[in-house]
């Protein structure tokens, strides 16, 4: 659970859900270690933290499904709020329940994180000695950053580039004296911000040459007469 919740601070927060399996790993991986967990109940803890209710669900939050509808949709970052908190406040028990069957289902076939064949090991004892005596920030400076893009794009209602350049710079600021490479750290940022850019201006490129195919029109029109609820209209075309 508490895996689950980190990934959900995170991605509340702002960071890619795509970001956060490479900054939760390093953490999970002793964890699991310790209490003897078999390592792959990982997903079952990881998944609903980045990919329920704060991708979906709760308001305000600057992840690209939340702020792309405002152009088309003209909704806010906090469209839709009562009805997102009111199935957040549902899904996280279900969570937490399955997170549970899941746990005690593999306590009941023995299975442990040594004898699941975990290879990690030698990996985990030279992060731990890595971070040994490394000097961290404390959870009160770490949740600077997510709070501040928050209060910026719910609060003050700055437009959503500008509000993640102030908290990217912020963090910058913070961080800068934890950071030991300092260069091959803004390098490596650089060099895996391409590809994101790349990948989406590719999506956003083909999806706007399909939309002005003329066989696009005739399936728009089918899928916006269809009778009833207006939901059932927007399910199909996202199931198809």
């Amino acid at each position: 659970m508490t895996i689950m919740f980190i990934c959900s601070l995170l991605t509340y927060g702002g960071v890619s859900l795509f970001v956060v399996i490479f900054a939760i790993l390093p953490i999970a991986k002793p964890i699991f270690k310790e209490m003897d967990i078999p390592w792959h109940l990982f997903i079952a803890a990881f998944f609903p933290g980045i990919a329920t209710f704060t991708m979906t669900m709760l308001p305000g939050t600057p992840a690209i499904q939340n702020i792309i509808p405002i152009s088309y949709l003209y909704t806010t970052v906090t469209s839709g709020a009562l009805i997102g908190i009111v199935t957040t406040i549902v899904i996280i028990p279900i969570l937490i329940w399955y997170l549970n069957f899941a746990l005690k289902r593999a306590e009941k076939r023995g299975e442990t994180y040594l004898n699941m064949k975990n290879l990690e090991e030698a990996e985990n004892e030279l992060a731990k000695d890595k971070y040994a005596n490394k000097k961290l920030p404390n959870i009160v400076l770490s949740l600077i950053p997510p709070a501040l893009l928050l209060i910026l794009l719910n609060l003050f209602k700055l437009e959503v580039l500008y509000t993640l350049m102030i908290t990217v710079v912020a963090s910058a600021i913070i961080f800068w004296k934890y950071i030991d490479k300092k260069k091959q750290v803004v390098n490596i940022g650089a060099t895996n911000a391409v590809l994101p850019i790349i990948n989406t201006s590719a999506d956003v490129g083909y999806g706007t040459v399909i939309a002005a195919t003329s066989g696009f029109v005739v399936f728009q029109d089918i899928v916006t007469n269809i009778p009833g609820n207006p939901l059932i209209s927007l399910l199909f075309p996202l199931t198809y």
